[in-house]
């Protein structure tokens, strides 16, 4: 897992920081093709990676070990959101997400928290359909992350999942915060957080949850071309 911070670049510039990032983990990004669905990939399938950004930080997900059924890479998947106000956030939850998600946000003590969890829940999906291949327009296909108790704990799809908080928690000390999500596709029971590489300052960054898939999932993950 890579991070870029700099300072206020348009999105151009960002997509261009997580190319470069891509080109000092991977070497060559000339063999990049892109998916039915728009999605990149390697062509020659070595390696998979996902590679989002937001406002002022670019963050990539790269994942290079393979299926030993197929050979092809394991899926991976990333989304980051800087953490600003929305009005009606309340109004898209419930439209996009599950009445546990719902409640999940709505349990939460006060708007700040309620917004966070939101975003909490946001990155969660929008890292789903980046490692599926899919867009923002899919959103209602997306799995469930939250339960009675809180966030999930596993998920029936073949993915692991892991959400950190990046920034001052509280938002703070007129520092940037940060919501991000990583996706791992693994046939076990346990699969590694990510290892995380900093290519500008560092941000202070705390692990929220990890959402584990479970044995033999149902679903399966597959490459959209």
């Amino acid at each position: 897992m890579s991070t870029q911070n700099s300072r206020k670049p348009c999105s151009r510039d960002l997509h261009i920081c997580g190319r470069r990032i891509l080109e000092l983990l991977n070497g060559r990004t000339e063999e990049i093709g892109i998916e039915k669905g728009g999605r990149p990939f390697f062509t020659r399938r070595h390696a998979d990676f996902s590679i989002s950004h937001s406002r002022s930080m670019a963050a990539l997900a790269y994942w290079a070990e393979k299926k030993p059924e197929t050979g092809l890479p394991f899926r991976t998947g990333c989304d980051i959101q800087h953490v600003k106000p929305i009005k009606n956030f309340g109004e898209i939850a419930r439209r996009y997400f599950s009445p546990e998600e719902q409640h999940y946000i709505a349990a939460a003590s006060g708007e700040p928290e309620q917004l966070g969890r939101f975003y909490q829940l946001w990155v969660l999906k929008e890292c789903f359909l980046k490692a599926q291949g899919l867009s923002v327009f899919d959103m209602p296909d997306a799995p469930s992350f939250a339960g009675p108790d809180g966030l999930a704990r596993e998920t029936n799809l073949p993915l692991h999942f892991f959400l950190y908080e990046l920034g001052d928690e509280a938002g703070e000390n007129n520092t940037e915060r940060y919501l991000l999500a990583a996706a791992r596709e693994n046939d076990g029971a346990y699969c590694p957080p990510p290892e995380f590489r900093w290519f500008s300052e560092p941000m202070p960054l705390r692990s929220i949850t990890a959402i584990k898939a479970v044995v033999n999932p149902v679903n399966t993950v597959s490459p959209n071309i």
